[in-house]
């Protein structure tokens, strides 16, 4: 399989929005007031150039795939957590908000951003989406039991964060990519409206992507270079 131009341009795009949206935030400080609710929108349309790219019936028959869900469970909540225990003992050990830090943000499967990188890869999108919402129902179920084991901090459950992300992150885009297909089926057909999206739907992830990017470090400029220490000790584990 060869690489397409845009496939060979996408890792010089992604580095160049980080640098970009780094030296956007030095310059105009006051967008980081705004980031938050951009990247609010941002994610939503990211999450849907996701869902657009995959008949919903592709993902109901991923379900059927037990083995890899058993495998993808083990891993995300029983090898990764331990080793970021691990991890946080052997480096972290001296600096106790950066070792819950760590723990917290690795006993958190990723809930939509791997999809993005699963398909640019040319991987099983239908089963990462498949994985998706149970992934989010399982990590805010354990965190509390993650940290109170491994750090010894008690936190309580967060449904209304539950309930926002599955909803507005996961449900909202699911039901405009169908709708989407819907629509442009009745416009020409069902064929074509497949061959279409399929055509758009590559360049509309990495500019939604870029855009991604680029407003996180624009936003948190302030906070990255406030924290080079930090950010530097846990690049080590």
């Amino acid at each position: 399989m060869t690489l397409s131009k845009l496939d060979k341009l996408r890792p010089f795009i992604l580095i160049a929005s980080v640098f970009l949206g780094f030296l956007a935030g030095t310059v105009f400080v006051e967008f980081s007031k705004y980031s938050d609710s951009i990247l609010y929108i941002a994610l939503i349309v990211l999450v849907y150039s996701i869902m657009l790219g995959v008949p919903p019936t592709k993902t109901w028959n991923a379900y059927k795939n037990l083995r890899f869900f058993g495998i993808a469970w083990f891993a995300n909540f029983v090898i990764i957590p331990l080793i970021a225990w691990i991890l946080a003992l052997i480096f972290l050990k001296a600096h106790p908000a950066i070792f819950v830090g760590f723990i917290l943000y690795l006993v958190t499967p990723c809930t939509d951003w791997f999809l993005v990188f699963t398909s640019m890869a040319k991987g099983d999108v239908p089963l990462g989406l498949a994985l998706l919402p149970i992934n989010l129902i399982l990590q805010i179920l354990l965190i509390p039991v993650y940290l109170l084991l491994f750090a010894g901090e008690i936190v309580p459950f967060q449904f209304g964060a539950f309930l926002e992300t599955l909803l507005v992150f996961i449900l909202l885009p699911f039901i405009l990519s169908i709708l989407t297909r819907m629509i442009l089926s009745e416009i020409k057909n069902r064929q074509w409206a497949y061959e279409f999206i399929d055509t758009i739907v590559s360049p509309f992830q990495l500019v939604t992507l870029t855009v991604v990017i680029f407003t996180m470090f624009a936003g948190q400029t302030k906070i990255i270079l406030d924290n080079v220490g930090p950010l530097l000790l846990i690049l080590i584990p």
